[in-house]
């Protein structure tokens, strides 16, 4: 009797135990759980002030943007200009030496290149500076200039002046004259177009290929968008 009462006591505290230790998991449970609603509450508030100062910033770079692209909006509406009278003056299309521009100079009028590094001043007076400060180092210092950067084996072969080369119109004819000569002597092909970054379209011919891909891509792509603004098939030929 005494072992069956002991028995039985002895369930129900196993019992009781259990329910106990259930209770507290369930307890430690919902603890966990606040503890990662409470911290993914805290990341999320991060996140929100994070894309809340992202978008601050976009929208004033934005704003910035918009404000130099409505100051020069007429000055680029001048050098499209540029480039529609060179392209007739000899024989190219207008929207190749657009491309030529984009690919060697991003389209800064006073973009320079010394010693195979780039710079985009803000200013005329800050390319020429750069110049001159690299030719007083040797006078047969390879440097090119401008919106379609013409090198200085042009500026020293016709005694031309650096400031007259970086007008953007006496640039874009000078660089029209040169990408003309480069095509009757190679052909319309990717040799004329490498032939213009490079001089010897044979030196390096995988790099000399990338360039005129990536030119001749800008130049569709420019085309492209001149057809669709006009309202003109793709097939129209110029």
């Amino acid at each position: 009797m005494e072992q069956r009462l002991l028995d039985h006591l002895h369930r129900r505290l196993c019992r009781r135990m259990l329910t106990i230790a259930a209770l507290l998991a369930l307890a430690c449970f919902g603890l966990l759980h606040a503890v990662d609603l409470e911290a993914a509450a805290v990341a999320e508030q991060t996140r929100a002030r994070a894309e809340r100062a992202e978008r601050k910033r976009a929208g004033a770079e934005r704003l910035d943007l918009e404000a130099r692209q409505g100051r020069g909006e007429a000055e680029v509406r001048m050098r499209i200009g540029f480039f529609q009278r060179a392209a007739r003056e000899f024989g190219l299309p207008p929207t190749l030496l657009e491309a030529v521009t984009d690919q060697e100079s991003m389209r800064n009028p006073w973009a320079v290149n010394v010693g195979g590094r780039s710079h985009f001043p803000a200013t005329k007076e800050a390319a020429l500076g750069i110049i001159a400060g690299y030719a007083t180092r040797s006078r047969s210092a390879s440097y090119d200039l401008g919106l379609m950067q013409i090198n200085s084996y042009w500026v020293r072969t016709f005694g031309l002046d650096p400031a007259g080369v970086l007008d953007p119109e006496a640039n874009i004819r000078l660089g029209a004259w040169i990408l003309r000569r480069c095509i009757d002597r190679y052909g319309a092909g990717w040799r004329a177009l490498a032939a213009y970054h490079m001089g010897n379209p044979h030196r390096d011919e995988k790099t000399a290929r990338t360039y005129a891909f990536q030119v001749l891509r800008r130049h569709y792509e420019l085309r492209r968008a001149r057809l669709a603004l006009a309202g003109l098939p793709e097939s129209v030929k110029k």
